[in-house]
């Protein structure tokens, strides 16, 4: 069979419409779609202006416009073929730059096609030219000469005054889309949709918006603020654990070579692709060694020379269950970010609920990188590709997971609770390790005198209890237990002539139920005992860091509960009303000490505390900490020794030199 030899042959460029239908039939959500309105921007401006309208009778968006502050505007606006970021093929420098998020170009161009059929540009450039743009979709795709398909259909100078009814900035950009598609435009409810696209900005944007405090982001007049950083929560940081990725070329067949360094305790191990697993390196010499090699990505490295990605996990298990999101739970799946923005989540899979509380971030800069990762031209990241350096990444988050996994029946559950106990974080009694539970059972059962605190409703222990009330000597106070005529006629008929010796000393009464000589007899047996806790009322510092922290243990706030008691109920003491009222407020503090200790406490929680009185306030305090023991460190310790020290001085002061003179002692 002869061939025909063609000397020439177009093949062409594809027509608008082929653009057009590839991007309504590519999977964009609201959520791809105003990231890639706002990676450029975000990046760029001080100030973004979100405003979606909505048809009054339907809900569904008639518009959305974005507005940003960008100096130089569309500052490209008046060049020609690739070089005009209206092109769907658009090229510039930062493009192939790390630490520029766009990549591909198209990402803009493509996001309004897929949500709209007009799309119109207002810009401001160098030397104060104004222009407004125009993108008629519906009448692109109807032009047969497919180079002209992809120009726009107006293209016009406006004036200043033009430009500013629109744009709200002195200078910058406002991209308008209007006629929304079917698939984009329905809204269930404004609210609850205005609501997601906040939260997506914050998730999306979280680092970028924590480094850039002073970038101001609206929606619809509301400002975002970036989503909660686990890392940063005081009740996670005990936790956080970090691994350094480091690939190397191998100097014989060019190939990678995959390290994990973990700079906590400065060792290294190696990936092997075979087994699928990390073997530890023993020597530094070959540590060295190693580091000595070419890294395999030249660009987009982290921190120094060697590191081209980093792995981030901490435990979120302590979390007060009302301040988490069981569909949010991070559950040990790894949240991909590229150049600080968050690009998607590979979903790990677990056989039970013991990785709910782990997050692990994994994090880089090299678009090389990113491209062996699967990054695509939306920029979503999911890390399902199977190759050599995905399946170590995944390998290393997954022992990392393990790691911080946190399971109440284990033993390393108990080494985890002893550190929550040690930085004063507050574990909910579901989060308490089995074994952990069982000893307080088996203390409880063996020292009942820990129920005794809370007995504080008869007046005669909260009197006997209380030698050293406020102004009050002992020996004033001690005659009122004489002088009720019951106690020392019938329980004491043999110690009426010394009332004050006979109590005391009594060392076994069987016929006195007298609470003051349960606890003597206890303190009798054992000085050292849950009982000496309850009389000791001097708060603990602690040195954390360069600082230090005042503490007090569950034991010491019953005692000063019931001396707080003691001086309400005298009627001896003028101010005893504003007493209460300073005390009520004090629990109220100590109580917002198991929410979020980082918030202000509003005005009514203080109106309500004082309503509802000192003894409701400890009841509710108590029953929060009932499955703690004496020893226990409880929250709120710091605000109730602020309270004695105001308000109880005298009592806090002799603490303090009882403490100081058992320390020259010693």
């Amino acid at each position: 069979m002869s061939q025909i030899k063609l000397s020439h042959i177009h093949v062409g460029a594809p027509h608008f419409r082929s653009k057009l239908l590839h991007a309504r039939n590519n999977g964009y959500t609201q959520s791809i779609i105003m990231n890639e309105f706002l990676d450029f921007p975000i990046q760029n401006s001080s100030n973004i202006n979100i405003k979606y309208s909505f048809e009054n009778e339907t809900n569904n968006i008639y518009k959305l416009e974005v507005s940003d502050d960008y100096p130089n505007g569309f500052e490209y606006i008046l060049s020609s073929g690739s070089n005009n970021p209206i092109n769907f093929g658009y090229q510039r420098d930062g493009h192939n730059s790390d630490e520029d998020t766009s990549e591909f170009g198209t990402g803009t161009k493509q996001a309004a096609v897929a949500m709209s059929h007009k799309f119109t540009i207002i810009t401001k450039i160098q030397e104060d030219k104004y222009y407004k743009i125009v993108l008629d979709f519906r009448e692109m795709q109807n032009v047969e000469d497919v180079n002209e398909s992809y120009n726009p259909t107006m293209f016009t100078s406006i004036t200043k005054e033009e430009y500013n009814q629109i744009h709200p900035y002195e200078h910058g950009s406002t991209l308008i889309l209007e006629e929304i598609t079917t698939d984009q435009k329905y809204v269930a409810d404004q609210k609850s949709f205005i609501d997601n696209c906040k939260m997506n900005i914050a998730d999306t944007y979280r680092k970028i918006l924590d480094k850039n405090a002073s970038l101001n982001i609206l929606v619809n007049n509301e400002r975002i603020v970036p989503s909660v950083c686990y890392f940063k929560m005081p009740i996670c940081q005990p936790f956080n654990a970090e691994r350094a990725i480091i690939v190397k070329k191998n100097t014989v067949d060019g190939n990678k070579i995959i390290l994990e360094f973990n700079e906590k305790d400065h060792t290294m191990r190696m990936y092997n692709s075979d087994t699928m697993k990390y073997s530890k390196i023993k020597t530094k010499r070959e540590i060295k060694e190693l580091l000595d090699l070419n890294n395999y990505y030249e660009t987009g490295l982290i921190d120094n020379d060697h590191n081209i990605a980093k792995i981030n996990g901490t435990g979120t298990q302590f979390i007060p269950n009302n301040q988490t999101n069981e569909r949010k739970l991070p559950r040990g799946n790894i949240n991909v970010y590229k150049s600080d923005r968050y690009h998607g989540t590979k979903i790990t899979e677990h056989s039970n609920g013991v990785k709910n509380f782990v997050y692990i971030e994994l994090s880089f800069k090299s678009k090389s990188l990113g491209k062996d990762l699967g990054a695509n031209y939306n920029k979503t990241i999911n890390l399902n590709k199977d190759n050599t350096i995905i399946n170590a990444l995944i390998k290393s988050c997954k022992d990392m997971t393990t790691k911080l996994e946190y399971d109440t029946s284990t033993c390393k559950s108990v080494k985890i609770y002893n550190i929550a106990l040690e930085y004063g974080i507050e574990v909910a009694s579901d989060k308490i390790p089995t074994e952990i539970k069982e000893q307080h059972r088996k203390e409880q059962s063996m020292n009942p005198v820990v129920e005794e605190p809370y007995v504080v409703e008869e007046p005669d222990v909260d009197v006997v209890e209380e030698p050293n009330v406020v102004e009050e000597p002992d020996v004033v106070k001690e005659p009122d237990v004489v002088e009720e005529p019951d106690v020392d006629v019938v329980e004491e008929p043999n110690v009426v002539e010394e009332p004050d010796v006979d109590v005391v000393e009594e060392p076994e009464p069987s016929t006195d139920p007298s609470p003051l000589t349960e606890e003597d007899a206890d303190e009798d047996e054992d000085n050292d005992s849950v009982s000496s806790i309850l009389t000791d009322v001097t708060p603990i510092i602690i040195h954390m860091g360069p600082g230090t922290q005042t503490r007090m243990k569950k034991g010491q706030i019953e005692n000063v509960f019931q001396k707080i008691k003691s001086i309400i109920i005298d009627s001896t003491i003028t101010n005893r009303k504003l007493f209460e009222i300073k005390a009520s407020n004090c629990i109220a503090e100590m109580l917002h000490e198991f929410a979020n200790h980082n918030t202000r406490i509003p005005e009514y929680v203080y109106d309500l505390a004082v309503s509802n009185g000192f003894d409701a306030n400890t009841t509710i305090y108590l029953n929060k900490v009932e499955n703690r023991v004496p020893m226990d460190y409880v929250p709120g310790g710091s605000k109730m020794a602020k309270f004695m020290w105001d308000y109880m001085k005298s009592e806090y002061d002799s603490l303090e030199l009882e403490e100081e003179e058992e320390e020259e002692v010693m």
